[in-house]
């Protein structure tokens, strides 16, 4: 059963979301559910002409069965307008990759240092019919500021952002990303993918300077956390495995 981020701490109900937001943001743990997911996914990147015609209409990869890896949605009414796919590694990038490791060597790297737990933001999918601009943008935004919460509620210390080049300039100034290595075909590989990196430190000073939109509360982390159990508690056995061998 899918479980309800909660986005206003002051809310009491079962589906909280921000005050100013329209959308109600979920992490998916049914497979039924995450095939909402996949079909949004595959509207949005065929409508953007990255993706072949599949009979399916879905867009998934090995990745999305990952053990560790989450899918987070928005909803608008009974609608799933908005995914995200939140990925996570274990202590010093042990116990598998993440998806982006087999395209950008400096990713791999980075998480093979001491001390460092990475969290991977990818597969963004907006619904191509959505054509207002401003509702767009805060959709956009309300996703990014999911993942956020998922990094910290993941106890990472870095996360890594794969987006196309449209997109780069948003973490940048937004959030203070930088880039990492050089842009690489990514699946679905028609277009070179950036990856960003924004340590989770960074994340919070920028969040406390910008707008109360990016501002996150503990109450938020904590729902998040529960909402996130089993995806973070196979990456605890992993690295409790770890230190005992």
């Amino acid at each position: 059963m899918s479980q309800t981020i909660a986005f206003n701490p002051r809310q009491t109900t079962g589906s909280l979301a921000l005050n100013d937001c329209p959308f109600r943001v979920q992490v998916l743990n049914s497979k039924q559910d995450q095939r909402e997911v996949y079909r949004l996914r595959y509207s949005a990147y065929r409508n953007d002409g990255h993706i072949p015609h599949d009979p399916s209409g879905m867009f998934c990869d090995p990745s999305d069965y990952l053990t560790a890896t989450a899918q987070i949605a928005a909803y608008d009414g009974p609608s799933c307008i908005g995914a995200l796919r939140v990925s996570f590694s274990s202590a010093n990038g042990l116990f598998g990759s993440l998806p982006c490791m087999p395209y950008y060597p400096e990713a791999k790297d980075l998480a093979e240092q001491p001390g460092r737990r990475l969290v991977e933001i990818s597969r963004l999918a907006v619904d191509p019919g959505i054509s207002n601009t401003s509702y767009r943008t805060t959709l956009y935004a309300t996703m990014v500021r999911a993942g956020l919460i998922a990094a910290d509620a993941g106890y990472t210390t870095d996360i890594l952002v794969a987006t196309k080049p449209s997109s780069v300039k948003f973490y940048e100034y937004m959030l203070g990303a930088t880039r990492l290595g050089k842009p690489a075909k990514y699946p679905p590989g028609d277009i070179e993918i950036t990856l960003l990196r924004l340590p989770l430190s960074e994340a919070k000073m920028r969040q406390r300077r910008q707008n109360q939109f990016f501002r996150i509360s503990t109450d938020e982390i904590a729902s998040m956390r529960e909402a996130l159990e089993p995806v973070l508690r196979f990456s605890a056995i992993n690295m409790q495995n770890q230190t005992a061998s």
